[in-house]
C-alpha cells in the first residue's frame, strides 16, 4: 500500500497516524456523542474511509465526511475533555467544519498535520492520556521530536464506495420459428428480473432503462430482419412489446444477428458515460458470415454489420455483451459457440448457457448483476486510472492497486455446463482478438459433437449465482476501458 502526505485531489482516504497501524475510524454506536478512534487497518471497514475535498478558493484547506451516514467532521470542545483541548467529532448528515491539511516534513520525512482552519489549539494528536479510548483528540501544535510525532499523518487514497447505479439494458432477442417459449419465458418474468436488481439497492430509483431489438433474417432468407423498442422505464410496455411477437420463419441455421448488434450498439451510444450499459443476446444460432457450413450468405451481413467490429466498439464504449445461448439447439453448430464465446469476451462479459427456460430469470439477474458491479467500480476508479499510458498498462496498474485496496465486486458464476476443450479455447481466442470476420473465418479448426457436460445431456440448468470476489485482471481492463471511454480516451 502506498501513503501520501499531501492531498492532491478529491477523494475517498484512509488516514494513518505515521509509521503505525493506526488509522482513523468513525465510532458512532452513541449517535449522541460519535467520535474518532484509532484501530488497525481493516480494509472492509467502511468507517475507516473518509471523503477530502478541497474548499475552493483555499490553500491546504479541505473538508473531511465520512463515508458512513455522510458524517462531516465537526468538533467538540468542554474542559473535561481533553485539558479543554476537546476533539474532532463527525456528525451524521451534516456538512463539515473546514480543515487545515499541511504536508510538513522533518528528518527528510514528510508527513501531514491536520487542525481546524483558523484555529491553532485544535490539531489532531493521538496521545490519548485522558482515557483508554485510543481517541484523537486536539492539542496545541506540538514540534517536539517525540511527542510531536502523534500529531503526523499520512494518507492513503481508497477507491469510493460507488453509490446506486444508472442501467440501461438491450435485448436482443431472435425471433425466429424455435424461439417462442424463449419469448414468452421473457414477457413473464421481466418483471421479477428487474424487481430483484432495483431491490438490490444498486440501481439508482428511477435509474432503470429496458429498450429491445427483435431479429429474424436477410431476405431471401426471410422478410423481415429487425424492430426496435427504444428505452423505456415502463415495464408493462416492455412486456407489452414482447406479447407482440410471434417467432416464425428463419430460412437457414445462421440469422440477422450482426444487424440486431448494430442497433442494440447504436441505442446503448446514446447513454451517458456514468450509466452501466449491458446488451444481452438470446438466441440458438449463429449470424452469417462466420463459416457456419449450411450458410446460405457466406460472405456475412449484405448491410457490412460486422459483429466482431460491432463488440469492438461496444467495449471502447464500456458495454458489456452477453449470450443466452439456447442449448441444445446451439452446441449443434460446429462454430457458434467458439464465435459468441470469443465474441463476449471483447466486452467483458460471456455466454450463459440456458438448458431450461425456467432458468432464464436466474442468469439475467446474476450477469446484470455482475455487470453493474463492475460499472460501478470503474465510476469509482476514475481517479485511480493512469491516462497517459496504453490501455494494457493502464490496466495492469489499476489491477495491482484494486488487489492492494482488497476491492472486491460481485462476480458471475456458473457451473460447467461445457466440456473444456484445448480447440474450443484456441478458437475462442482467435474471435476474442479478432477486428473483424474476414481476419480468422478460415482460421477456425471445428470441434465436432455436442461439447455440453453429461450430466445437462439430459436438460436442466446449470447454477448461476453471484459471488463477492477480489477483483480479477479481466474485469480490471473492463473497468480501464470503462474510464478510458468516460475521459474520451481512445484504445
Amino acid at each position: 500500500m502506498s501513503y501520501i502526505s499531501k492531498i492532491t485531489s478529491d477523494g475517498v482516504y484512509r488516514i494513518k497516524v505515521l509509521d503505525k497501524d493506526s488509522y482513523a475510524k468513525y465510532i458512532h454506536d452513541d449517535s449522541a456523542d460519535p467520535w474518532i478512534k484509532l484501530t488497525t487497518l481493516d480494509t472492509s471497514s467502511a468507517e475507516q474511509k473518509w471523503k477530502i475535498s478541497a474548499v475552493s478558493g483555499k490553500t491546504d484547506v479541505y473538508t473531511i465526511t465520512s463515508v458512513v451516514d455522510n458524517a462531516g467532521l465537526n468538533y467538540k470542545r468542554t474542559s473535561q475533555t481533553f485539558w479543554g483541548y476537546g476533539y474532532p467529532q463527525p456528525k451524521a448528515n451534516s456538512t463539515s467544519l473546514n480543515w487545515n491539511i499541511q504536508e510538513k516534513t522533518s528528518g527528510g520525512t514528510k508527513f501531514a498535520k491536520i487542525h481546524l482552519d483558523g484555529d491553532d489549539q485544535t490539531y489532531f494528536d493521538s496521545n490519548d492520556n485522558k482515557s483508554t479510548k485510543n481517541a484523537i483528540n486536539f492539542y496545541y501544535n506540538n514540534n517536539n521530536s517525540t511527542s510531536g510525532a502523534n500529531q503526523k499523518y499520512e494518507f492513503e487514497q481508497v477507491p469510493e464506495e460507488p453509490s446506486g447505479a444508472a442501467l440501461d439494458i438491450v435485448f436482443i432477442q431472435d425471433i425466429t420459428g424455435s424461439q417462442q417459449a424463449f419469448i414468452d419465458k421473457a414477457r413473464d418474468e421481466i418483471q421479477n428480473t428487474f424487481n430483484g436488481i432495483v431491490n438490490s439497492g444498486k440501481i439508482a430509483s428511477g435509474k432503470l432503462r429496458v429498450a429491445v431489438v427483435i431479429f429474424r433474417d436477410h431476405t431471401p432468407e426471410d422478410t423481415f430482419l429487425t424492430d426496435k423498442l427504444d428505452f423505456t422505464t415502463d415495464i408493462d410496455k416492455v412486456k407489452q412489446y414482447l406479447n407482440n411477437q410471434i417467432a416464425t420463419a428463419g430460412g437457414d441455421g445462421p440469422e440477422g444477428q450482426c444487424c440486431a448488434l448494430n442497433d442494440a450498439l447504436e441505442l446503448l451510444l446514446t447513454s451517458d458515460d456514468d450509466t452501466a450499459k449491458i446488451a444481452i443476446l438470446t438466441t440458438d444460432s449463429p449470424p452469417h458470415g462466420i463459416g457456419e457450413p449450411g450458410d446460405k450468405i457466406p460472405a456475412g451481413c449484405p448491410f457490412q454489420n460486422d459483429p466482431c467490429t460491432t463488440a469492438e466498439s461496444m467495449a471502447r464504449n464500456g458495454i458489456t455483451l452477453y449470450v443466452v445461448a439456447c442449448e441444445p439447439e446451439l452446441s449443434r453448430y460446429q462454430k457458434a459457440l467458439d464465435f459468441y464465446t470469443g465474441l463476449t469476451s471483447k466486452t467483458g462479459g460471456q455466454v450463459l448457457p440456458l438448458g431450461d427456460t425456467d432458468g432464464l430469470t436466474s442468469l439475467v439477474t446474476t450477469s446484470l448483476t455482475e455487470a453493474v458491479s463492475v460499472a460501478t467500480q470503474a465510476r469509482s476508479s476514475r481517479t485511480l486510472v493512469d491516462y497517459n499510458v496504453s490501455l494494457d498498462s493502464a490496466t495492469q496498474k489499476l489491477y495491482k492497486q484494486l488487489v492492494a485496496f482488497n476491492v472486491q465486486v460481485d462476480t458471475l458464476v456458473i457451473d460447467d455446463y461445457y466440456e473444456d476443450i484445448a480447440q474450443a479455447r484456441r478458437n475462442a481466442n482467435l474471435w476474442a482478438n479478432a477486428k473483424k470476420l474476414t481476419d480468422v473465418r478460415g482460421k477456425i479448426e471445428p470441434v465436432p459433437g455436442i461439447r455440453i457436460n453429461e450430466k445437462y445431456l439430459g436438460g436442466g440448468q446449470p447454477q448461476a449465482v453471484t459471488k463477492k470476489q477480489a477483483v480479477s485482471l479481466n474485469q480490471a481492463r473492463q473497468i480501464t476501458r470503462a474510464c478510458f471511454s468516460a475521459k474520451g480516451k481512445s484504445f
